[in-house]
C-alpha cells in the first residue's frame, strides 16, 4: 500500500470524490491523475485539426467543405499523394488524417504506417472508395482508426471521425 498520506488521499479521492465532499478539488487535480493514461481526454475547448489526403483534387475540395463546416474542426492541410501526407503530418502533427487508399507515389496504407510513426498521436480515418472487407481489414490493421466508404462520406464521415476521438472504430457499411 502507499505510504505517502498525500498520495493515499488523492488515490481514495480518485475512487470516490464525491464521498469527502471535494469534488470541485477532485475535478482540478483529475487531469494531473490522468496524465499518464494511454487514451488521454480530448480538449473540446479547441477545434480538431484535420489533414486530408486524397489525389482526386475534386473529391478533396468536397471533404473539406464538408469538414471546415462542421463546427470544432479546422483542415490545416490538404496533401494530393501518401509522400506529401506523411511530411505534412510530420510537420503538423494533426489530431486527424483523412486518408484516401488508392493514391500515387505510395497509397493509404502504407502512408498510414508511416504516419503511425512520425505523428502518433493522430488518428486515421481512410476513406475509400472500396467496399471489400478485406481492404478495410488491412487498413485497420495499419493503424487506421476508422474505415469510410466515398459513397457514404456525406453521412459517415464526421461520425467516424468523433468515434477515432474517443479511441473508438468505425467502419462504414461494406458490400
Amino acid at each position: 500500500m502507499t505510504r505517502d498520506p498525500s498520495i493515499r488521499s488523492a488515490l481514495d479521492l480518485s475512487v470516490n470524490p464525491s464521498r469527502h465532499g471535494y469534488a470541485r478539488l477532485f475535478s482540478a487535480v483529475e487531469p494531473l491523475l490522468n496524465r499518464g493514461n494511454a487514451v488521454a481526454k480530448a480538449d473540446t475547448s479547441k477545434s480538431l485539426t484535420i489533414l486530408v489526403v486524397d489525389d482526386n483534387e475534386s473529391v478533396r475540395k468536397k471533404i473539406c467543405e464538408r469538414l471546415t463546416s462542421h463546427t470544432g474542426f479546422e483542415v490545416v492541410c490538404e496533401a494530393v499523394n501518401g509522400l506529401e501526407g506523411v511530411r505534412n503530418a510530420e510537420e503538423l502533427q494533426p489530431d486527424i488524417v483523412v486518408l484516401d487508399i488508392s493514391m500515387p507515389v505510395f497509397g493509404g496504407i502504407e502512408a498510414a504506417a508511416r504516419i503511425r510513426r512520425v505523428a502518433p498521436k493522430a488518428r486515421i480515418v481512410f476513406l475509400s472508395q472500396h467496399k471489400l472487407p478485406g481492404i478495410a481489414e488491412a487498413a485497420l490493421a495499419s493503424g487506421g482508426h476508422a474505415y469510410v466508404v466515398k459513397s457514404a462520406a456525406s453521412t459517415d464521415l464526421i461520425p467516424a471521425i468523433q468515434a477515432a476521438v474517443q479511441g473508438k472504430r468505425f467502419i462504414s457499411k461494406l458490400e
